[in-house]
C-alpha cells in the first residue's frame, strides 16, 4: 500500500511520540507499504523549527532530509506544478497551505492520507481511518437457544442472522 503521511504523523514517527494511536503504528512499521512524504512537510517543518515552534524536532531537522529517507525509510513526495495549481483553485476556505500542498499531492497522485486532521476531507482527499471495530450491536436480553453463552442475533445494520457470544454469560464447558 502507498499513502502519503502529514506532517505531524511524520514528526511523531521520528521523535517516537506517545500522541500516535496503536492502530497508526502498523500501517507506518510494515515494511511492505511505501509511505511519502509531501516535501511541503519538509518546508512546514524547517520553518517551524526556525521560528521556534517545534523545539522537539530541532535535532531531526538539522538533517531533515537524511532523516525522513534514511533513519525512517520513508519515501519525499516533489512539488509539482500541477499539485501546486490544484492547492491554490480549492475552494474550500481552509487557508493552512501546508493542509492545502498536501491534499493536493494525494489527489494528484492517487493516495490516501494518513492525517488526523478532518479539515484537508473537504478538498476531497481519502483519508486513512482507524478501522472500525465492528458494525454490530447486539441487544443485553437473553436467549435460551444453544446454551446461555451464544444466542442468535440479527445485525442492525445487514440484517444478517449469526450466532454471537454474550459478554455476561457463562457456562461450564467456556470456564477454565
Amino acid at each position: 500500500m502507498r499513502f502519503l503521511i502529514d506532517t505531524h504523523y511524520m514528526l511523531w514517527a521520528a521523535i517516537n511520540s506517545k500522541r500516535m494511536e496503536t492502530w497508526v503504528r502498523k500501517p507506518m512499521a510494515d515494511l511492505d507499504n511505501k509511505i511519502l512524504v509531501s516535501a511541503a512537510s519538509v518546508y512546514e517543518i524547517g520553518l517551524k523549527v526556525r521560528l521556534g515552534k517545534l523545539p522537539e524536532a530541532v535535532e531531526f531537522e538539522s538533517d531533515l532530509i537524511a532523516n525522513i529517507e534514511s533513519r525512517l525509510g520513508y519515501t519525499l513526495l516533489p512539488l509539482e506544478p500541477e499539485s501546486m495549481m490544484r492547492a491554490a483553485r480549492f475552494d474550500d476556505p481552509h487557508a493552512d497551505p501546508f493542509d492545502r500542498m498536501i491534499a493536493a499531492q494525494a489527489i494528484q497522485n492517487n493516495l490516501a492520507v494518513l492525517s488526523t486532521n478532518p479539515k484537508p476531507d473537504a478538498f476531497g482527499v481519502r483519508r486513512l481511518k482507524k478501522p472500525s471495530q465492528t458494525h454490530l450491536k447486539f441487544p443485553k436480553r437473553k436467549s435460551s437457544r444453544l446454551c446461555n453463552r451464544a444466542r442468535l442475533q440479527s445485525c442492525r445494520k445487514c440484517r444478517r442472522r449469526m450466532w454471537a457470544l454474550a459478554p455476561d454469560a457463562t457456562h461450564s464447558s467456556h470456564n477454565p
